[in-house]
């Protein structure tokens, strides 16, 4: 694993999902930006995104990431393997 481009994946999941709604309106918009950049990676850059948000999951309380995290594995319909996947 390359310990640089996966602080690089880490620091650009956290930016994207900090995106600010437009004003007057919430539509959570980075959820549909973070899962497209998601789904523009290589399989292997996808694995150490999911390997992060297994981590941020499996940390003990509550933040806004670790819920917009929680909420941005809906737009995956296989988000349960990808978690797997990652694990390995």
């Amino acid at each position: 694993m390359d310990n640089y481009r996966m602080q690089e994946l880490i620091r650009l999941y956290e930016e994207k999902m900090e995106l600010p709604d437009p004003p007057h309106c919430y539509t959570l918009r980075c959820l549909t930006e973070t899962s497209t950049w998601i789904g523009t990676l290589d399989r292997a850059e996808q694995k150490m995104v999911f390997e992060y948000i297994r981590y941020l999951l499996k940390r003990p309380g509550d933040s806004t990431l670790k819920a917009k995290t929680s909420m941005l594995l809906k737009q995956f319909p296989d988000w349960e393997r990808y978690l797997k996947e990652a694990y390995l």
